[in-house]
């Protein structure tokens, strides 16, 4: 399929920092829901146009949702700051009928109220009941039936009367597939779905408004055992370990297979739930002992630190999750609680645009008291990125969220100085006529170029042909190039995570607002910006990206990280945070080109490090145009004088 986007097209696509308010001033303009659209949707996605962006110009916008024109009787109201255009909202809108919609600028100084729009909410075409005391065949061919109603072009909703359910097993690796449909809806009235076996609950693909809500999602096995130390052996680096009573399987190999591949043996931390420190690298020799109780070893030398007799040890390994879901537009989950998940909420999703999920938990199993893990939280990609919001992440056995998660473009034709061929997955971000790619040297580790993509060809498969806007040098046959603009627009807001293996939040992409969360006993970085993903991944970075109003406690490298050698991140704003009890730096900028610090407070409240132990606030790491105020220090761990600045 050959691009046609011409430039104009490619601006309507574009994030608010591209975008000038019509008449040159600062009035919004409304487009999505559009003025008299009927949509299924229980939770609309609000997106309008307005004034152009800059690090030290972010537009506040006030949104107001309203049953009549009047606007006397508010069903929502938020303001949404970092210059985002776009809005989701935590009130459902249940209730067939009209709705009325505006916006406007609040700050720095209020603007005019844009044109009220209307849309109204409809029943779906379709509907199907799932009845109390229904068995797994019961459910799944309704739920089967019901997706295939909805392909053959009709909106469909399925109720679940409330109760308890138990799916599976299934042979497929899916319960049931949503496939390019127009609308689909589930309400789970607050039921709980127990899936049998090994499957995800479904697969939503290409399809447009779709919603899941008010569901607990379980597990008949749990994701994961719990074991502790009963003996250390220095000698040979190895130790012994029994499994926990209460856990049902006594086989490490469900968990911890020899084979290994996505699979973990992490060390938890007695003190801070949630906080692992230290694992064992994947097919390390172990030898059964008796029913649930194996010698594990030799570690290798940088695992064998400080192990004691009562450590506790968790084994985990991906499995599906909830849901898998590629290229769709404007899905939502909804007072989602998955129990016990190690598979991702959603995969590894991929050019899905306009995703939320909104008061969705991932929390450990009640079974088991002892329990250190619960499960994943997601990887993203996506034209307009997902809204997050009101979310708890109990207790992570990997990263957080990760954001413009999929692999660059491999260079595979070099033709002239403005005109290549590259490689192209499947799960790749799509590039667009305006959108600017940044150019690395894999092998080295560093950036050739960037420019700006004028003309973009993808009728030969798995190839994309783009013509830019500028002469590029002989590029190295090791070039990869990062689509920038390929995840935009991106929330996260008022959600919490409590313990986790890896990182916190990672972002790449242009346009995020990450505010008002909480991250605690991280084992590594709380908010990561512009972070390399493998040696495919190196040219990625963050721009425009505001950081504020967030606490983070510790975390272990740094607590908030921005930067990467080969490819530069830009106008990034980190303000008003709390960092507490940091490990290697408060705030660490890399290769960052114009950035606010300002506002931000170091404390220490945990008592982890001992008072010899010393961080910097702020290290700042060939970058330029970084800005710093209003730093307030209530740490006494920190370095009187900090490197770099």
């Amino acid at each position: 399929m050959k691009a046609t986007l011409t430039l104009l097209g490619a601006l309507l696509l574009a994030p608010l920092a591209t975008l000038q308010a019509a008449g040159g001033d600062r009035r919004l303009e409304p487009f999505e829901p559009a003025n008299g659209e009927k949509l299924i949707n229980y939770h609309p996605h609000f997106q309008w146009r307005g004034p152009e962006m800059t690090l030290d110009d972010q537009p506040e916008c006030e949104i107001q949702i309203a049953t009549e024109p009047e606007f006397k009787k508010l069903l929502a109201t938020d303001v949404i700051g970092g210059g985002m255009n776009r809005f989701y909202s935590m009130v459902s809108l249940t209730e067939p009928r009209e709705y009325f919609w505006r916006v406007r600028i609040q700050k720095p100084e209020i603007g005019p109220w844009s044109e009220t729009f209307k849309f109204t909410v409809v029943a779906p075409e379709k509907q199907f009941t799932i009845a109390k005391g229904s068995d797994s065949a019961a459910v799944l061919a309704t739920l089967r039936k019901a997706a295939a109603t909805s392909k053959s072009g009709h909106t469909v909703e399925v109720v679940f009367e409330k109760g308890d359910y138990s799916i599976g097993p299934v042979k497929d690796r899916f319960d049931f597939r949503i496939h390019d449909v127009p609308g689909f809806r589930i309400e789970g009235n607050d039921s709980s779905i127990t899936l049998v076996g090994d499957s995800f609950f479904a697969e939503v693909t290409g399809s447009r408004n779709v919603e899941i809500r008010r569901l607990t999602m379980k597990w008949d096995q749990p994701g994961h055992v719990m074991m502790e130390v009963t003996k250390v052996l220095p000698d040979t680096r190895e130790i012994e370990v029994a499994m926990l009573p209460q856990y049902p399987l006594k086989d490490l190999e469900f968990f911890w297979p020899v084979a290994g591949g996505n699979t973990f043996l992490i060390r938890v931390d007695a003190k801070f739930p949630g906080k692992y420190t230290g694992g064992i690298t994947a097919r390390t020799p172990r030898q059964r002992l008796s029913e649930g109780s194996y010698r594990i070893g030799p570690i290798k030398d940088r695992d064998f630190k400080n192990w004691q007799i009562g450590d506790r040890l968790a084994a985990t390994h991906y499995r599906p999750g909830f849901i898998q879901n590629q290229n769709n537009d404007k899905l939502v989950l909804k007072d989602i609680t998955l129990v016990d998940t190690p598979g991702a909420i959603s995969g590894n999703g991929g050019r899905n645009d306009k995703v939320a999920y909104l008061n969705v938990d991932v929390v450990p199993d009640p079974r088991f008291p002892d329990c250190r893990l619960a499960g994943h939280a997601s990887s993203e990609g996506g034209r307009i990125a997902a809204w997050i919001e009101q979310c708890d992440f109990h207790l992570l056995g990997d990263d957080n969220y990760n954001a413009g998660y999929f692999f660059d473009y491999e260079l595979l034709r070099q033709h002239d100085e403005r005109t290549l061929t590259m490689k192209i997955q499947p799960w790749d971000e799509l590039i667009f006529p305006g959108d600017r790619l940044r150019f690395a040297d894999q092998k080295a580790n560093r950036g050739v170029g960037e420019a700006i993509a004028l003309t973009v060809d993808t009728s030969v498969k798995d190839e994309v042909k783009v013509t830019l806007d500028r002469p590029l040098p002989s590029l190295p046959a090791s070039t990869i190039a990062s689509n920038n603009q390929g995840t935009q627009r991106y929330v996260y807001r008022n959600n919490r995570q409590h313990g986790g293996r890896g990182h916190g939040l990672k972002f790449k992409g242009y346009g995020a607002l990450i505010e008002n969360n909480t991250f605690e006993n991280i084992a590594g970085i709380g908010i990561y910006l512009g972070c390399p993903e493998g040696p495919q991944t190196i040219a990625r970075s963050a721009d425009m990206v505001t950081v504020r109003r967030n606490t983070v406690t510790l975390c272990g490298w740094h607590s908030i990280e921005a930067g990467q050698v080969a490819a530069p991140s830009e106008r990034i704003r980190i303000e008003d945070n709390v960092i507490r009890d940091s490990k290697t730096a408060g705030i660490f900028l890399l290769n960052v080109q114009g950035a606010l610090v300002r506002g931000n407070t170091f404390e220490s409240v945990t008592s982890s490090f001992a008072p010899t132990e010393t961080y910097e606030s702020l290290i700042v790491k060939d970058s330029m145009d970084v800005r710093v105020s209003d730093e307030v220090r209530k740490d006494a761990r920190l370095k009187a004088k900090e490197s770099g600045k």
